[in-house]
């Protein structure tokens, strides 16, 4: 990774992580960290409610602060015409706020 491309990676993980220092957020996180002892690489799946989009966003703030790898999953399950449309919607979402999205599409 070149440093043009280090510096804007650097500056998004420190946007999302001041985004702790606000009360709520910061409750809501440190009850979430407490809860954990990962130490090790994890996987999220994310289904784009706003649950599963928090649980994301906590994760993300969690492997920043504890210097781990997360990757983030999604399902296309294709049950559902619009189910394509919608995981690439979740995808770019994610992205907005520093976080890669894996979408993994269903064959079956």
């Amino acid at each position: 990774m070149n440093l043009k491309n280090l510096s804007a990676q650097n500056k998004k993980h420190k946007i999302i992580l001041n985004q702790l220092n606000k009360k709520k957020i910061s409750k809501i996180y440190n009850e979430f960290s407490s809860s954990l002892k990962v130490k090790e690489d994890l996987a999220v799946a994310v289904s784009g409610g706003p649950d599963s989009l928090a649980l994301a966003y906590l994760t993300k703030c969690y492997s920043l602060k504890n210097k781990i790898i997360a990757k983030f999953f999604l399902v296309d399950h294709k049950l559902r015409p619009e189910s394509t449309k919608e995981a690439a919607s979740v995808k770019k979402i994610l992205q907005k706020i520093g976080i890669k999205c894996k979408v993994l599409s269903w064959k079956g």
